[in-house]
């Protein structure tokens, strides 16, 4: 027996949980893909760079905001990666020391699983030495199986540039050197792949990166300065063009020159972004450079480093965080100060357009590394450097643009930072003078002459707070200052500059308080007799202003 039924109308109230129910799973849906590891990459062949050299590129977009370099030494070839600090058994991109270098993006259309997508770069970056090895490598795992699901952009010391679309048991390559895959010499890959079956993510990041970039490779002047300054900074979100900055406007309803960085290359997910410079067919593949930013990159400096120093700068790696990213996300908090809005950029924090902003003391200080790295390099070509001297340029470039960075201050070549700059804290409970009850404490700063330029006076800053606060500028002759201060568990951040005739500021030096010495180490905790180590003292008190020091004391 046959019944046929009519379709079935849902009363009003269930038809209004129904759908209800879809926005809570389209609620859920966004969520989880905004938590995704979204990024922009480029693969660009030398056909395509002013100076014949291939690049690569990511900027990184994902939840985790502690980014931080490390130094892999466990496999056949030493390798720096860039890792969240929480685990460094996944690396999301890197460079070997025969010049390979990589990185991927996340790319949801390729099926399967991507929980090996970081753990699978990180050991083709440790035992791959080519992109045919690279290959070599995927079609090895073809057959057992990865988990996997990520464009590999891969480039070598021999010129070659490649991008993988890289699924479980299968991938497919595009080479940056075929014309009939790139007839620019470049490609780019943001979450989706051309390969993939329609589901992925970032198409207006990667029309945006297209247009940015195929003007440039026309006229074949890619370079590692264009990437850093034009594409991983840019952000043109699809709808809003804010250039030139401050965008005067207003979006969705915010102040104006709020906008939306959800769909912009720099995104407010972009945690870091590197940019690999490669080496010529011939060139030794230990001058590869990689450049990195820790942070987002609207708020952060690029620095280089190298695999031939054998070592990281403690700005870029640190004991758990980065120092640097950690400068980097204080500027970020800064700049996304609408905390019910916190997709939503102030780019008169950026550009004010009257000189102002954090541009007016990143870009300048970028500048400074791009020029001191261009004069290494220039002179390792021509005569081989030894890895301590790579260590020091390196570590050197990295201190002076964190301090920069901290300091909100520019980098300037014609006088250097003043040297030995240290915070030394007197606690005057610590001599039993006065009230045990008494907890303020005094900050001693101390410095010596920078060795390049004419100072004649010195600026002290408090930048604790992430903006500069003056406190006092003094003559040239004097090298220290004394800062009272009333919470003596706070760390405090010193920045003290030289200022030269022309009232110009020179390169910053930093120090903080909870890096600081402290007079419990030269006095006894609760002395009965003054009991002091006058050697270690003297050398304290050398040229500081005892009177005030006794009345605090007192």
């Amino acid at each position: 027996m046959r019944i046929n039924k009519s379709p079935r109308k849902l009363c009003p109230i269930r038809s209004l949980l129904r759908s209800s129910l879809s926005l809570i799973f389209i609620l859920i849906f966004l969520l989880i893909s905004a938590s995704a590891e979204e990024c922009t990459t480029a693969v660009i062949s030398g056909k395509a760079t002013i100076d014949g050299r291939p690049i690569l590129w990511k900027n990184r977009d994902v939840d985790d905001q502690n980014n931080k370099l490390v130094f892999l030494n466990d496999g056949p070839y030493r390798a720096i990666g860039l890792t969240d600090t929480s685990s460094t058994l996944s690396v999301w991109m890197g460079v070997n020391e025969k010049g390979l270098a990589i990185e991927n993006s996340n790319s949801e259309d390729l099926g399967s699983s991507g929980a090996e997508n970081g753990t699978f770069l990180r050991y083709a970056l440790l035992h791959c030495v080519t992109v045919d090895e690279f290959e070599a490598l995927l079609l090895q795992t073809n057959v057992s199986g990865r988990q996997t699901r990520a464009n590999y952009g891969v480039i070598d010391a021999l010129g070659n540039a490649a991008i993988f679309e890289v699924g479980s048991n299968s991938y497919t390559k595009f080479d940056a050197n075929d014309p009939a895959v790139a007839p620019y010499g470049f490609i780019i890959r943001t979450n989706f792949a051309f390969t993939g079956n329609g589901t992925g993510a970032g198409y207006i990041r990667y029309d945006r990166a297209v247009e940015l970039l195929t003007p440039q490779a026309i006229n074949k002047s890619i370079s590692h300065q264009v990437i850093l300054r034009t594409l991983a900074r840019d952000l043109n979100n699809g709808v809003i063009d804010p250039y030139p900055l401050p965008y005067e406007g207003s979006q969705d309803g915010l102040p104006p020159g709020y906008i939306r960085t959800n769909n912009s290359i720099n995104r407010y997910l972009t945690r870091s972004c590197a940019v690999f410079h490669g080496v010529l067919p011939g060139e030794n593949p230990l001058l590869t450079t990689m450049w990195v930013i820790l942070g987002e990159p609207v708020c952060s400096v690029a620095v280089p480093v190298w695999v031939m120093a054998g070592s990281l700068p403690l700005e870029l790696s640190g004991s758990t965080t980065a120092p640097f990213c950690d400068a980097a996300i204080a500027k970020k908090n800064y700049c996304y100060s609408l905390s019910s809005y916190p997709q939503y950029i102030n780019t008169y924090r950026i550009d004010d357009g009257e000189g102002g902003g954090i541009f007016s003391f990143i870009l300048p200080t970028e500048d400074w590394t791009l020029n001191r790295a261009a004069s290494a390099l220039a002179q390792w070509r021509s005569s081989w450097p030894s890895a301590q001297t790579v260590s020091e340029v390196q570590n050197a470039i990295s201190q002076q643009a964190y301090w920069c960075l901290v300091s909100s201050s520019p980098a300037n070549e014609n006088l250097s930072a003043p040297r030995n700059f240290t915070c030394i804290i007197f606690k005057q409970r610590d001599f039993n003078f006065g009230s045990s009850g008494v907890s303020h404490s005094l900050h001693l700063l101390r410095w010596r002459p920078p060795l390049q330029g004419q100072v004649a006076s010195y600026r002290i800053y408090d930048v604790t707070s992430g903006q500069r606060i003056l406190l006092a500028e003094v003559p040239s002759s004097q090298l220290s200052f004394f800062r009272q201060v009333s919470d003596p568990n706070q760390n405090y951040v010193y920045t003290v500059l030289a200022v030269d005739a022309a009232e110009q500021e020179g390169c910053p030096a930093v120090a903080q308080s909870k890096l600081s010495r402290t007079l419990r180490n030269l006095v006894p905790d609760k002395p009965r007799f003054m009991f002091v180590n006058f050697p270690q003292l003297a050398e304290i008190y050398t040229g500081i202003d005892l009177k005030r020091l006794i009345l605090f004391l007192r």
